[in-house]
């Protein structure tokens, strides 16, 4: 088998082909080995799962031991040893509690749990998961990007001037999802460390080389981008991609019809799991907040 395709993996997971649950039905949080069990999710001891974490192949696991949320006030915390992981109430985007009401062991893990403290759970089903980690594209796959998005860059953008990175999740079943960055730097006198002062950057989505959904930000060197969090030293290998906020997979519910953007942002006060519609505004259909305490 190609690297590739061990890295991108497509999981088509065997499971009923009924319609499509609404997101917070579909998705679940978890951080070190504990789910968050909401009262829309359908879970008991022995059900399946398949976790999702930045970088990694998804891994299929069981649901181990439940432990009920003992929660008769705001002020308490969940009972049990999932208590270290959430020691908070998890919350969604506009800080409203979430109707948490127990947690669940998953299993097996590998024995280093580094790379999976934080991650999504989903049910098995007929959806489409491209995750692990993307293949960096080289300049002239990244010259072709750039030149089919040529038209959503600003006016005064010069392509000669800009700094392009690319990467890949996929082929699998027949499609790709291609991140690509274009981004125009102002630059630090000659001789200065970091190179970068300042990047407009532009984001794009293609599936199957085609724009679904883009999006712009700003980065700087020497500015926090998340409280408490070490402010970037900007170069040409890091201008892109923040140290905080990672791609985890992009998921189809519906063969490939529309697509789903799974990420993380992860800083030193606090954890967010938020899933994105692949279109326009990229919307977010499901997120989740969880305060870690120091």
């Amino acid at each position: 088998m190609h690297l590739a395709a061990l890295v991108h993996l497509l999981l088509v997971l065997a499971g009923r082909q009924g319609g499509t649950p609404d997101a917070p039905a579909f998705y679940s949080v978890g951080y070190d080995d504990c789910v968050a069990v909401e009262e829309q999710h359908q879970v008991r001891v022995g059900s399946p799962r398949v976790v999702l974490v930045a970088a990694q192949k998804p891994r299929r696991v069981s649901i181990g031991a439940m432990i009920p949320w003992r929660a008769p006030s705001f002020e308490r915390r969940p009972y049990g040893d999932c208590t270290d992981a959430f020691r908070r109430d998890l919350a969604d985007s506009e800080g409203t509690r979430a109707n948490v009401t127990q947690f669940a062991h998953v299993s097996p893990l590998p024995q280093d749990q580094s790379d999976y403290g934080i991650f999504f759970a989903v049910p098995p089903s007929s959806a489409i998961v491209l995750g692990g980690a993307p293949v960096a594209l080289g300049a002239r796959e990244r010259r072709r990007l750039v030149d089919g998005i040529r038209g959503s860059l600003p006016r005064d953008w010069r392509v000669d001037r800009t700094l392009v990175r690319a990467y890949r999740y996929g082929p699998a079943s027949g499609h790709t999802i291609d991140e690509l960055y274009v981004g125009v730097p102002t630059l630090n006198p000659a001789g200065t460390d970091p190179p970068i002062e300042r990047i407009s950057i532009r984001r794009f989505f293609l599936v199957d080389g085609r724009l679904a959904a883009s999006e712009k930000y700003d980065r700087e060197s020497g500015v926090e981008e998340r409280a408490d969090t070490g402010a970037p030293e900007l170069n040409y290998e890091n201008w892109s991609r923040s140290e905080t906020e990672h791609t985890v997979a992009f998921i189809s519910r519906d063969q490939g019809h529309s697509w789903e953007r799974l990420s993380t942002n992860v800083g030193f006060e606090g954890i967010h799991w938020i899933v994105q519609s692949l279109r326009a505004g990229l919307p977010e259909v499901f997120h989740r907040w969880l305060y870690t305490p120091h």
